[in-house]
């Protein structure tokens, strides 16, 4: 059962609309964070400082032991993403996140 859907949210940088659910301790993000960090969008990062807000606002406000689980990747938690967040914006979009 989904305790929450999100449906049809656009994370900046994504072309295409994804379903977002927090179901069970565990968030579904689509292409919009993976354990290495922000996904790219066909291999670039069209909006990176609005992928970033969009996880920072968004994603990183639910309890830091939520399971991510993302459409390409390996998961992670909110609590880890969060600590590597400021890793993130420090180093762009150029930089392969892993």
């Amino acid at each position: 059962m989904i305790d929450l859907l999100l449906r049809n949210a656009r994370v900046a940088g994504q072309d295409t609309l994804s379903d977002l659910g927090v179901t069970g301790g565990r968030l579904v993000t689509g292409d919009a964070l993976a354990a290495g960090g922000p996904v790219p969008h066909e291999g670039r990062f069209p909006d990176f400082p609005g992928q970033l807000t969009a996880i920072g606002e968004g994603l990183l406000e639910l309890p830091t032991s939520t399971r991510v689980l993302p459409g390409h990747g390996e998961e992670t938690t909110v609590g880890d993403a969060a600590k590597r967040f400021d890793g993130w914006v420090t180093a762009g979009p150029a930089v392969e996140f892993g």
